[in-house]
């Protein structure tokens, strides 16, 4: 986690964000400031914990299309994060694996689909 982190008005002005509770605004702003350089986290239940915010406030982020959870793990990342943080690539590292399984799509994160995965590990997706 770094220090600085930008939010886009872009991302928090959409319908789709202002239409969601304000717990879930909230939630969104704190997960991006727990957020690695590339846009992963792991500790939603943490910082939900910590806000007093509830899964259904992650949930509605990750039916929003604001948030990708990763089967099978606890790690999630933030859809929109190259649109709103642009850091030079040698700082852009993730230690988190679940970044392979993602690609950049106008600026957004996407989830790319392999071969080997379990069509169950999509239901939720």
């Amino acid at each position: 986690m770094s220090a600085k982190r930008m939010i886009s008005d872009t991302v928090c002005g959409m319908d789709s964000f202002v239409e969601m509770p304000l717990s879930s605004q909230a939630l969104y702003f704190h997960l991006v400031l727990q957020a690695d350089n590339k846009g992963f986290f792991s500790s939603a239940v943490k910082t939900m914990r910590m806000i007093g915010a509830h899964e259904s406030d992650m949930d509605q982020l990750v039916r929003s299309g604001f948030i990708i959870r990763f089967p099978g793990t606890p790690v999630c990342c933030i859809r929109h994060w190259n649109m709103m943080n642009n850091l030079k690539t040698e700082r852009g590292k993730s230690d988190f694996q679940e970044a392979k399984m993602v690609r950049l799509d106008g600026g957004v994160y996407v989830l790319k689909k392999e071969d080997n995965w379990d069509e169950d590990d999509w239901k939720d997706i």
